[in-house]
């Protein structure tokens, strides 16, 4: 065993903090060596600021132990670049790990794999952005870290009314418990509509139907990523109750880090998160071009009924133009309210 854990702890403990950036850089740090701290940042630093002697002394057994303990999930910088698959976790660009890690923490701690190389790609080299905001915007008016129209998510079932020409300024953030933006409308009959989606951070809205009672439809979602410009969705609706849902993240994954309240938000003497993106986001509801010319009397008779649902069942979950009655690239849901809202014509 090694006698140095006698040897001039109080001395080498105001250290740590300086030096373990410094004598971040050699060896494992799953085992022992003779360098000073190990090769993964984040878990040397973390082990050193517990043990200043593994950056001071030498990584010995007592380290390897502390890491085992602490660094379980703290993999970055890693050995292979962030754009190459790995059985490894981590890869070598230290920010861009760490960014992606904190939203998906299986590619710090399980492998880097293709998921992680896509979202890395996604979210490490987007620029940051700021919106231009037009004038005539309708504010969504919810305080940061308050929840007031976060849908079928909560209790209250509060969601925003929207209506046909409106632009919505919003907000969302990463903070507990996860932002969602419920945009309430209703159609009287079937129609084509343009959702227009442009944010400051990597931004996702999904579309559903129903009430939150029951029952509530699952139809699709779509990505805007900042900076990229507006993200323009022409969909053919039927008749009934729709949500359009904000909120951070892609169609794989949602984001819950680096999107915390504005300064200009916090309480007294609270310290200010890490943030990456801004926080805003328009969301426009227009009238569309009706582009889809699908047919609700599937087999053709002159009436809609048994014959054409059996043909859209069949169908169910394809992204065949025959059947996709709402035009939003699959057939699901949606495409069975369009078909029920012609039954018996």
């Amino acid at each position: 065993m090694s006698i140095r854990r006698h040897l001039f702890p109080a001395l080498l403990l105001g250290l740590a903090c300086e030096s373990a950036s410094a004598q971040c850089q050699e060896g494992p740090c799953d085992e022992p060596h003779g360098g000073f701290g190990c090769i993964v940042d984040e878990c040397c630093e973390a082990v050193c600021d517990v043990d200043p002697n593994c950056c001071e002394i030498g990584w010995d057994e007592f380290c390897v132990v502390i890491s085992e303990e602490i660094c379980g999930g703290l993999a970055c910088p890693g050995s292979q670049p962030c754009d190459q698959f790995s059985v490894i976790p981590g890869c070598d660009d230290r920010d861009c790990c760490r960014l992606t890690c904190d939203h998906d923490w299986y590619c710090c701690s399980i492998q880097w794999d293709a998921y992680c190389i896509d979202l890395a790609t996604d979210i490490c080299s987007t620029p940051l952005c700021e919106l231009r905001i037009p004038s005539g915007t309708i504010d969504e008016s919810e305080p940061c870290d308050e929840r007031l129209n976060d849908g079928c998510n909560m209790l209250s079932e509060e969601s925003t009314p929207i209506m046909l020409g409106d632009v919505i300024l919003g907000t969302t953030t990463t903070s507990t418990p996860r932002d969602t933006d419920w945009f309430s409308f209703q159609l009287e009959e079937a129609s084509t509509v343009r959702v227009v989606l442009e944010a400051e951070f990597p931004a996702q809205v999904t579309l559903q139907s129903g009430v939150c009672a029951g029952p509530l439809v699952f139809h699709s979602i779509y990505e805007a990523l900042p900076c990229s410009g507006a993200r323009e969705i022409d969909l053919e609706l039927g008749p009934g109750d729709w949500f359009l849902i904000v909120s951070a993240g892609f169609e794989r994954i949602g984001l819950r880090a680096f999107l915390p309240c504005p300064l200009d938000e916090l309480e007294e003497g609270e310290d200010p998160s890490p943030t990456y993106f801004g926080v805003r986001y328009l969301l426009s509801l227009l009238p569309g071009e009706t582009s889809c010319t699908a047919d609700p009397d599937l087999d053709g008779d002159g009436v809609v009924g048994g014959a054409d649902l059996t043909r859209l069942l069949v169908k169910w979950g394809s992204d065949d133009s025959v059947g996709d009655l709402d035009c939003d690239g699959v057939v699901g849901g949606g495409d069975l309210t369009v078909l029920l809202s012609y039954w018996g014509t």
